[in-house]
């Protein structure tokens, strides 16, 4: 295994720590076990450098790219669910952590929900960021493996264009330039082809039903922008009222980490102090 990654603020990439699962990760801070899981084509440079410094005062931060985003490595095989819980659960084990505060975003929050239903014992408290519709957001077909490459940059510039409409606020990328670039260079670092093979699915509503199933043991809140293009509120509320969770709805956009660094802290700090 290697060594323990560290948090370069201000710098997004490349991730100096590997499992040897194949499992890139970033960790920073001290205290109370805190795991971060990015939204699909993103890996775990979208925890802004802000976010992070807020967080590792009171955290063990650390954040994950999932197989076949970022730095890690392609899963074996088709990008089932099981994949993915499997990797959390090995990055656990390695970090010697019994359990977690579990944090997350887009898809990736139906994911904290399933690991949370499957392994309480590992999970203290969650937090579903932008929960998505049950259908995919962007119309993009998923691309045989013979022609990932050559369509490999239009297909880019198309989820590119259509996550920054839809991820900040009116006007913000304007001002904030590093933003878009760093969302630019993590959808160049995605296997698209992991992409449209977990996007299908994460956006069946079978899995929201298996989610559904009875209440979560830990303690979870599900936090939305009420102008999200990206999410449904209603379908958040449906969850939450399912699994036992509370909902809260933000008068904003996307809840993303550039622009509503101090938002999501002090959320996952009141989380955490129950």
């Amino acid at each position: 295994m290697g060594n323990v990654a560290t948090f370069d603020i201000g710098r997004a990439s490349p991730f100096p720590g590997e499992l040897s699962a194949g499992t890139h990760y970033q960790r920073t801070g001290s205290g109370a076990p805190l795991l971060l899981i990015h939204d699909l084509t993103l890996d775990g440079s979208i925890w802004s450098p802000e976010l992070v410094a807020r967080l590792k005062l009171d955290f063990d931060v650390v954040a994950l790219d999932l197989y076949g985003h970022g730095h890690s490595t392609k899963a074996a095989g088709l990008c089932f669910l099981d994949s993915f819980l499997g990797q959390i659960d090995r990055l656990l084990d390695h970090l010697g952590y019994e359990s977690c505060t579990l944090v997350g975003d887009g898809c990736s929050s139906i994911l904290a929900l399933l690991y949370a239903a499957k392994s309480p014992e590992r999970v203290n408290h969650y937090l579903a960021t932008n929960c998505p519709y049950t259908r995919p957001i962007f119309d993009v077909d998923p691309l045989p493996i013979t022609a990932a490459e050559a369509l490999r940059r239009d297909a880019v510039l198309k989820i590119f264009n259509e996550s920054c409409r839809n991820w900040f606020s009116p006007g913000f990328l304007e001002s904030h330039r590093q933003a878009g670039e760093v969302v630019r260079s993590m959808l160049e670092r995605c296997d698209l082809n992991v992409y449209s093979q977990a996007f299908g699915f994460f956006s069946q509503g079978a899995l929201l039903q298996a989610v559904a199933d009875g209440p979560i043991a830990a303690h979870g809140r599900f936090l939305v922008g009420k102008h999200d293009p990206c999410s449904d509120v209603a379908q958040a509320e449906r969850l939450a009222q399912a699994v036992g969770g509370t909902v809260e709805v933000v008068e904003s956009y996307h809840l993303n980490a550039f622009e509503h660094a101090d938002l999501l802290a002090e959320r996952i700090r009141a989380l955490h102090q129950g």
